[in-house]
């Protein structure tokens, strides 16, 4: 997308870019925010690191899966798909690497060793059941616009908090910057619809739910038992912590 672009398609999908960015604000008042504020050494970053590996490694074959689900009647979305599998294909070993030079592990067999937590798995699994499903219009609402985002809010508390400790490294710098784009990517593709029809009201609602879903895994993380709900204007309706 051009830039004059980006900032129309901006405008034209506040119907649903409006309610995410409603419950971005609300989960970053959320306790996994107010922990990282708390940190004051790297390794307590290594418990989140090593659970963001795990979706790191598994996301871009996710991407990959939907690519080759994708219709040849579809086949404008090949490039969306295949741009964004390609970004995302060696970040896992960059979060390695940096996990390496800090101390956090000493090879790369011990992250495979432990394992997904299944929060961090139900959140991986969006993915692949979209893929499966071949749904296009709930990939972009879901994944592009709503965790993508998710993830950007995330990638600027880390580098943020990295420089700090004096531990900066690329893997966190450059999501701040591709996840701007990753956020907006597939806007042209969906319809400009009224938040109050049903596909409308649908689609903001899946959004969302795909934020729930984020959310639990962020804040499993630091052992927090904890699924929002929101409304359909990104507000916080319901809020479980169980521990």
């Amino acid at each position: 997308m051009e830039i004059h672009n980006i900032e129309t398609l901006r405008e034209e999908h506040q119907w649903i870019l409006k309610p995410i960015e409603n419950a971005i604000k609300e989960i970053e008042k959320l306790p996994f925010y107010m922990s990282m504020e708390k940190i004051n050494t790297v390794a307590e970053l290594f418990p989140i690191t090593r659970q963001l590996f795990h979706h790191s490694v598994t996301f871009p074959k996710a991407i990959g899966l939907m690519l080759s689900t994708t219709s040849v009647e579809n086949g404008y979305l090949y490039k969306m798909y295949s741009e964004h599998a390609f970004e995302e294909a060696t970040h896992h070993l960059m979060l390695f690497d940096w996990m390496k030079k800090n101390n956090g592990v000493k090879e790369i067999t011990e992250l495979f060793e432990e394992k997904a937590n299944s929060a961090t798995n139900n959140c991986i699994n969006l993915g692949y059941q979209l893929a499966i499903e071949r749904d296009y219009e709930l990939w972009i609402v879901m994944i592009n616009l709503a965790i993508e985002r998710a993830f950007l809010s995330l990638f600027s508390i880390l580098n943020d908090k990295v420089n700090k400790l004096c531990v900066g490294h690329e893997y966190f710098s450059i999501h701040v910057v591709a996840d701007v784009g990753h956020s907006l990517s597939g806007l042209e593709y969906l319809k400009v619809l009224d938040p109050k029809s049903r596909k409308g009201s649908f689609l903001i609602k899946k959004s969302l739910d795909s934020l729930s879903v984020w959310t639990t895994m962020i804040h499993s993380w630091i052992d927090v038992n904890l699924r929002p709900h929101f409304n359909n204007d990104g507000l916080i309706i319901k809020n479980n912590i169980l521990n």
